[in-house]
């Protein structure tokens, strides 16, 4: 790995898993075993137990393993070369009846009461949370769409896709106010500035820009690659309007909007799939083909911190909404949540602090975070 031409050593850690059969609720409620399997990349260790329940109590467990119920719905694992223990939570509901299989992405309100996903076919849609029914069918785009989110008002929802637009569309009526033209390919990441007046985009036209809500038009335009996609981005500082953008080429750079200028640059390993920042700002966190989950600080960009999270990539990435640190998704469909004090400790390895399970071996496009609330959505077009 190199910074802006010079080599650069970042401090690897190893972290430890919990993986558990993503019907493990059900197998509870029926009665039945289940498996656990515990995973430390890197240091290679393994274990796996078999966990037998009848009349909803866990009846017999698989030694040295610790399994109990933190509730109907979540299991505290421990174990003895775990460091911490690790959460196990099944998902409050799995909606697959709005998608078909294929790319899917999702967001929730603030509130809690709305979400809004999209997949394959231009298929947009805002829906309650609690019925599942559809209330906007959002119409406008041509082709598949890879991304979409509400702005922070809860209020409109901003989506992207292979036809190169970028749309904004009022939630009460589903008009679309506004459609953002400019990018030469696909949108596929974008991030807010505040309140949502400005944001940033991705594309797979190898460029970064920053866009104006109210003109609809284009602010900056950033080349960052020649038409290598570049697959994330995010804003770092809203004061200092810094923004990080990474893409196939594993090249991470951080640019000042202002001037336009680049800030920092570094070549990774692997192509860069997600990029988020923390809750309090101070870092920010990479996700790559390789599996490698690196944290950033922005204090002292020249010394990151490596996490070998999976042996597949990861592909998507969300903070937490506490100072606790990141939600990494991977293409076997597992996410986590990367503790950042575990991650900047100083220790050899770590374990991943809660595992949310129900997704079988289905890459996880997107992870959000709103409030108490964790949207994923996976390749099966389900949203949990």
């Amino acid at each position: 790995d190199r910074y802006m031409g010079e080599e650069i050593e970042a401090k690897e850690m190893s972290c430890q898993r919990v993986f558990v059969a993503e019907d493990w609720e059900q197998v509870v409620k029926t009665g039945g075993e289940f498996w656990l399997t515990i995973k430390e990349h890197q240091n290679l260790f393994s274990a796996d137990a078999t966990i037998k329940t009848s009349n909803q109590q866990i009846t017999r467990c698989t030694v040295p393993f610790s399994v109990q119920f933190q509730s109907p719905s979540s299991l505290i694992v421990c174990h003895p070369q775990l460091r911490s223990p690790a959460t196990l939570i099944a998902p409050k509901k799995s909606v697959s009846s709005l998608h078909v299989r294929g790319h899917t992405c999702a967001d929730v309100a603030f509130s809690g009461a709305l979400a809004v996903s999209c997949g394959v076919n231009s298929r947009l849609v805002v829906w309650d949370t609690e019925t599942n029914a559809i209330r906007q069918t959002l119409e406008g785009h041509v082709g598949d769409l890879y991304i979409t989110r509400f702005f922070p008002s809860g209020q409109v929802v901003l989506s992207g896709g292979a036809d190169t637009t970028l749309r904004i569309w009022n939630v009460s009526d589903g008009w679309c106010g506004a459609t953002l033209k400019g990018h030469n390919g696909g949108v596929l990441d974008f991030d807010f500035i505040d309140r949502g007046k400005n944001f940033i985009s991705s594309s797979r036209d190898g460029s970064m820009r920053l866009w104006d809500c109210s003109t609809a038009s284009t602010v900056t335009r950033i080349e960052c690659s020649n038409y290598q996609a570049m697959n994330a981005c995010a804003v770092l500082s809203s004061q200092a309007q810094t923004a990080a953008v990474g893409g196939d080429n594993g090249i991470l750079r951080i640019f000042d909007l202002k001037s336009q200028s680049m800030t920092f640059e570094f070549q990774a390993n692997s192509p860069i799939n997600a990029i988020t920042s923390t809750i309090d700002g101070n870092f920010f966190f990479t996700g790559t083909d390789s599996g490698i989950a690196t944290g950033w600080d922005l204090r002292n960009l020249t010394n990151p911190l490596t996490v070998k999270v999976f042996d597949g990539p990861v592909t998507s990435m969300s903070p937490s909404s506490t100072a606790d640190g990141v939600w990494v998704g991977t293409s076997d469909g597992s996410c986590g949540l990367l503790p950042l004090t575990d991650v900047t400790s100083g220790a050899s390895s770590l374990t991943m602090k809660e595992e949310l399970t129900g997704v079988n071996l289905e890459p996880i496009y997107s992870v959000q975070v709103s409030g108490n609330t964790v949207c994923t959505a996976a390749r099966d077009g389900a949203v949990r």
